[in-house]
Formats: structure tokens, C-alpha cells, sequence
């Protein structure tokens, strides 16, 4: 039912359509268009970072993060069995970038 709905009364009410005045953006691009562009945290204040964090700096999704981090591409420090974070310090260098 395009525009319309039946209700169970037999009834017909309009449904409110999703103009694109009404839709939002999300809450990232919100973010970044007002805090600017993202800044690499500096390593004395955020020592590690977790695996999917790591990926979103040399563009990769959640998966390919973590695929990344198995085969030894992303630098990683195992805290427990379950547990692995990437060193900021490590990435940064990897990256080329002055780890401050």
C-alpha cells in the first residue's frame, strides 16, 4: 500500500512519507562537519586503540580489521586469550606518521 494503510476496522489512514527534509544525517558526518578533520590520537594519551579503530585509519570495515590483524598486517598486543589491541605508537609508525 503506497501512501495508505488499512487498519484492521477496515479504515484507511495516510501514513506520513519520509521527505528528504525530514530525514537526518548521521551522526558521523555530523560530527565531522562541525569538529573537522580526525587528528591520529597521540600515543601518551591513548596508548592502544581497539582492532575495528585501527582498521577505520588504513580504511578498512570491522572484518577486514580483524582479518588484517590475524595475518600480522596490523599490530597487535594480546591483553588476555580473547582480548588484542593495536599500539597507537606501532600504527602510527607502520603508518609513517610522528608518533609525538
Amino acid at each position: 500500500m503506497s501512501a495508505m494503510e488499512a487498519s484492521s476496522l477496515g479504515t484507511v489512514k495516510p501514513v506520513p512519507s519520509r521527505s528528504m527534509e525530514t530525514q537526518t544525517e548521521s551522526p558521523a558526518k555530523r560530527d565531522n562537519a562541525t569538529t573537522g578533520p580526525r587528528v591520529f590520537p597521540d600515543p601518551r594519551e591513548q596508548p592502544t586503540m581497539t582492532i575495528p579503530e585501527a582498521g577505520s585509519w588504513v580504511g578498512l570495515n570491522r572484518n577486514g580489521a580483524y582479518a588484517a590483524a590475524a595475518a600480522g598486517i596490523l599490530p597487535t598486543i594480546a591483553i588476555s586469550a580473547h582480548k588484542r589491541v593495536v599500539p597507537t605508537a606501532a600504527l602510527a609508525a607502520k603508518l609513517g606518521l610522528d608518533a609525538a
